[in-house]
């Protein structure tokens, strides 16, 4: 177990800098996300029986692809630009950079839960690399911010995404 959090702790240290490559940032970032929300999802659908939250009803190609797309690109363009306002808010109460990056994802996990109470459980984890990335590029740039962010979702999301079609074999 202490080998897995300094594992975590080392990954996580270095998506704090700037120092490399964008791509690889982004690349490593969504990893990080998936792979903690994978094991998450995991252990928690091994603890509870969740069968009654997914909707078992075939859709129509057309409506598969939009999901997907939604899924994919709108979702992560729609939330990374809504992290401008909140963070804003964030920063008039706290100069704090870990108690924004709690709050925001705090903020994130109670929508999530909205739409299904067990989703905010598995978005915990991908928020807090999403906003620690947000906060780490915001020091260069707001657009660097957007755009960095909104790939790490986007490349979580799309491999969440794979993921589920490849379960549905």
């Amino acid at each position: 177990m202490l080998v897995i959090k300094v594992w975590y702790a080392a990954l996580l240290n270095s998506l704090l800098t700037q120092s490399e490559n964008k791509a690889v940032y982004i690349i490593k970032a969504a990893l990080v996300s998936f792979i903690s929300a994978l094991t998450v999802a995991l252990i928690v659908t091994q603890l509870f029986d969740f069968s009654s939250y997914y909707d078992t009803e075939e859709s129509d190609e057309a409506w598969q692809l939009i999901d997907f797309l939604g899924f994919v690109i709108f979702s992560p363009l729609a939330e990374t630009l809504l992290m401008f306002p909140i963070f804003k808010l964030i920063k008039r109460f706290t100069i704090s950079f870990w108690a924004a990056v709690f709050i925001n994802t705090l903020v994130w996990f109670c929508l999530h839960s909205l739409a299904m109470p067990i989703w905010g459980i598995f978005t915990f984890i991908p928020f807090v690399i999403f906003s620690v990335a947000f906060l780490t590029w915001e020091t260069h740039s707001k657009k660097h911010a957007f755009c960095i962010t909104a790939c790490i979702h986007g490349l979580h999301n799309l491999l969440a995404s794979m993921l589920a079609i490849l379960a549905s074999f």
